[in-house]
């Protein structure tokens, strides 16, 4: 589970950021006779603390094609439910539905849309002009987000600097440390939390 979970997201991302041009790296669940027919979902929820904004991003993929895509916001909030904005609903490559107002940025989702297949992704190729209304899950992927996976013996190859941030970070911020052994507590049960110890003397 902890496995596939990881690839799938590996997957989305690298998707998001135009690494894949290729839909057919999505693998439907093959042990289920069912699902291994039916569209596959991704979704991803994502806080810009700077602004206070809460991103929900996703796609449907069938086969080789985006079946639907979406993109909403809203103000960030953890007791009160607000409502979304739709920033944009997509389905078979077209352009259905926004709440924008601004006949700019309207114009210009409709032009980039005109522009996208219904095997590309239309928040990458949005995001890829530099337009900030629609950029923040991509960017955030792109340069705040690492999927380091080892559990493939023969793609080993490990950013020692990443990895090395990724410990630091854990180690000094006890909230994100607790977040991460929850997260991975909710994959696997058995795993019970994570603790990260300070090596005293590096020559032992």
């Amino acid at each position: 589970g902890k496995s596939n979970y990881i690839e799938s997201f590996d997957f989305f991302r690298n998707l998001v950021i135009g690494k894949y041009n290729d839909l057919m790296y999505s693998k439907p669940y093959i042990f289920d006779n069912i699902l291994v027919n039916s569209p596959t979902e991704f979704e991803i929820s994502v806080v810009d603390k700077n602004d206070n904004k809460e991103y929900r991003y996703g796609f449907v993929i069938y086969k080789d094609k985006i079946e639907e895509e979406w993109l909403f916001s809203k103000v960030f909030s953890k007791t009160r439910k607000l409502k979304e904005r739709c920033l944009f609903y997509r389905e078979n490559g077209e352009y259905v539905k926004t709440d924008i107002l601004n006949s700019k940025e309207k114009k210009e989702l409709e032009f980039v849309n005109s522009l996208s297949s219904n095997k590309e992704l239309l928040l990458t190729n949005i995001s890829k002009r530099g337009n900030v209304m629609f950029s923040y899950v991509y960017t955030y992927l792109l340069e705040k987000c690492y999927v380091m996976n080892y559990s493939n013996s023969s793609e080993w190859d490990i950013d020692s600097n990443k990895m090395q941030n990724v410990i630091k970070r854990l180690y000094l911020d006890k909230s994100l440390q607790e977040n991460v052994s929850n997260l991975l507590h909710n994959i696997d049960s058995s795993i019970v939390r994570i603790e990260i110890r300070k090596e005293l003397n590096k020559n032992f």
